[in-house]
């Protein structure tokens, strides 16, 4: 354990100054029993073992999500926890664990570890500890996210947390935010390891950040330890959460100069790089590539050359430039979690203007027979049809190829029955083209109710909307007046759908002749939504109603 104390220190550093023997003397009084305490397990779980709804001791919370205890994805045995078609914050909530936040004499260093698997998802996958006292919930520890698809594989996420000041308990959350895909838990771990307080121990005032002040304490007592520069990392990553930059960039650089043989390292490039990205820094791009130059086998390095795709096509670069961008994740790390994203953006960028559809349709069909990703094959083939359909237009075919793609849109439904926000982005595709095409609203209004009583979760608000647009289409304009209320009265709803939705019944209003009520919605579009391109269009509309 001495070893886990000692130094690592550098010629300019001033402890490399002081003389030898009050430097043995300063280590030797590092060495004290409560320095010497072996990391302690709070609690070690594979979810294996146990029977019921769900494993011993752990509850789901939040609401709009699937749970379900799998038996059929494991990484170590055969169990692990899923979470699919999380529509907002959700999540497994572990048992909870008793601490000692005094600072008294040690600061309690809480490590947890778990392992992710996601499929395709859209939003975040997390672990977290939340703190709690005698009056109740107090903060949460920064998290770590995983990525939005692992390509079949398991990653994992680690986090050291100190309790604020106060807190007596914590627990474990692994949590899905608005992800309309699938992911697993499981290998989820807590230990605890202590070093002791050797100067002032941190004091907490009811203040913004005060839960950060045990972590700046403990850098500044043991700053080259590596929970030391654990503590650098978390603290990075709560900046970088708050949008703080800055401060981000400060302790990822501290972090990179004083644990040049990390093997979080790479991690600390990279997101040093992400954090540079966001603040449009220059050599953002620069350091994006050093991630890859310095450990070209990390995990890092395959992200950092996504992301560094993702900043050219943000910059404007051509379509092909950026597309070779992505193909080479594709082929240099082609079992990295994020390689078949990368190919299926590649994909995607095939049918930008000017649209090469044999290529797309090409690497859309090889996504759809060899991924491991089984929402990815269902996202593949969705994009098969569109493009399908998308050439009919472009280069006018014949009414077979029309009738191709219509049929390729209708079989996710078949092929891919679990996949519920595949099939209803598919079926509503169908649903637009019988309504808006073929101008025969009855045939959309089936389809879209089978999208709304089957897939429930997936694509509400926009399938509610185009069945207001089928009683518009009837001109039966009170009905689809009727339909709008209940989609402006979901709080869930973000503001881009409340404002057009808001607008367009306006415009209903303006066709039953009743003006005055038309006026009074778009100046509601105009109040709630002001700078918007709604709100532009709202005043344009106000104007000619005035005249």
């Amino acid at each position: 354990m001495l070893a886990a104390f000692s130094f690592r220190y550098r010629e300019d550093h001033p402890v490399r100054k002081l003389p030898s023997l009050w430097l043995g003397i300063f280590c030797l009084l590092l060495v004290r029993p409560a320095a010497l305490s072996m990391p302690a397990s709070i609690f070690v779980t594979s979810f294996e073992g146990t029977s019921g709804s769900a494993p011993h001791e752990w509850i789901t919370w939040g609401h709009r999500a699937a749970w379900s205890w799998d038996s059929s994805v494991g990484r170590t045995g055969a169990r692990s926890l899923a979470i699919s078609n999380s529509r907002w914050n959700v999540g497994w909530a572990g048992p909870s664990f008793s601490v000692d936040s005094s600072y008294a004499s040690t600061y309690p260093c809480y490590v947890l570890t778990g392992w992710v698997r996601s499929d395709f998802a859209t939003g975040h996958t997390y672990l977290t500890v939340s703190w709690a006292g005698p009056d109740g919930w107090i903060c949460n520890t920064s998290s770590q996210y995983g990525p939005t698809s692992t390509n079949g594989r398991w990653v994992k996420l680690r986090i050291m947390a100190l309790p604020p000041v106060g807190a007596t308990s914590g627990q474990v959350f692994l949590r899905s935010d608005k992800n309309e895909g699938m992911v697993w838990f499981d290998d989820i771990s807590v230990s605890l390891a202590e070093l002791p307080v050797m100067g002032d121990k941190p004091a907490q005032t009811p203040s913004e950040g005060a839960h950060l002040v045990p972590y700046r304490c403990l850098i500044r007592d043991h700053r080259l330890n590596r929970l030391a520069g654990e503590a650098r990392l978390t603290l990075a990553a709560y900046y970088a959460q708050a949008g703080k930059r800055t401060d981000a960039r400060t302790e990822l650089d501290s972090f990179i100069y004083e644990f040049p043989d990390s093997p979080r390292l790479a991690e600390a490039r990279l997101l040093a790089a992400a954090t540079a990205c966001g603040q449009d820094v220059p050599e953002a791009e620069d350091m994006f590539r050093a991630v890859v130059a310095k450990d070209p086998s990390s995990p890092e390095a395959p992200v950092a050359l996504m992301r560094l795709a993702y900043l050219h096509a943000r910059k404007g670069e051509p379509k092909r430039a950026v597309q070779s961008e992505f193909l080479e994740v594709g082929d240099k790390y082609p079992d990295a979690p994020c390689a078949a994203k990368c190919l299926y953006r590649a994909a995607k960028l095939d049918l930008r203007d000017p649209p090469d559809f044999e290529a797309g349709l090409r690497r859309f069909r090889d996504i759809r027979q060899n991924s491991g990703d089984r929402r990815l094959r269902a996202e593949a083939m969705v994009e098969i049809g569109l493009a399908e359909l998308q050439r009919f237009w472009h280069d006018t075919h014949t009414p077979d190829d029309l009738e191709d793609a219509l049929h390729t849109l209708n079989s996710v439904r078949l092929e891919f029955p679990d996949q519920g926000n595949s099939v209803a982005r598919a079926e509503l595709r169908v649903a637009n083209y019988r309504l808006y095409t073929e101008r025969n609203p009855e045939a959309a209004r089936q389809i879209l109710l089978r999208i709304l009583n089957s897939y429930p979760d997936s694509a509400q608000i926009e399938v509610k909307y185009q069945v207001a647009h089928c009683s518009f289409a009837e001109k039966n304009y009170q009905d689809a007046i009727d339909k709008c209320a209940p989609i402006l009265a979901d709080p869930d709803v973000d503001w881009g759908w409340r404002a057009m939705v808001l607008y367009w019944r306006a415009h209903i209003y303006r066709q039953l002749g009743d003006y005055e009520t038309a006026r009074t919605e778009l100046q509601s579009v105009i109040d709630q939504f002001p700078g918007t391109d709604f709100a532009r269009a709202a005043q344009k509309s106000l104007s000619l109603l005035r005249d």
